[in-house]
């Protein structure tokens, strides 16, 4: 057995190959687009933005410590409620980008 012979071949070189090949469709690319900004929106908002600042407040973290995350310069009271607004955007923007996702490999 030539083992060899396995590796990649040579291609026949056809002229009217690449004549005959349509542009790809620019919907998959602007799928693929909004898909990835909501997966990183929704990450951002829910993993930094949502739980760290809860964790924050349950575990006493001094108030004063801010950092970049956005619940936290809010009025204490408020903390929470800040943050859980954080949770379920990024929540949301998850599940979206998992439906057009799903919707993609369906209609494909």
């Amino acid at each position: 057995m030539d083992l060899f012979s396995l590796g990649p071949q040579d291609r026949p070189r056809d002229a009217g190959t690449r004549a005959a090949r349509e542009p790809a469709a620019k919907g998959p690319r602007r799928r693929d687009a909004a898909v990835g900004t909501l997966v990183t929106v929704g990450i951002i908002c829910l993993v930094p933005q949502g739980l760290v600042p809860v964790a924050f407040n349950l575990f006493g973290v001094d108030p004063e410590v801010k950092v970049w995350f956005a619940a936290r310069y809010a009025p204490e009271n408020l903390q929470l409620l800040v943050a859980a607004g954080f949770i379920v955007a990024g929540a949301l923007a998850l599940w979206w980008a998992g439906t057009i996702r799903r919707r993609q490999a369906v209609s494909s």
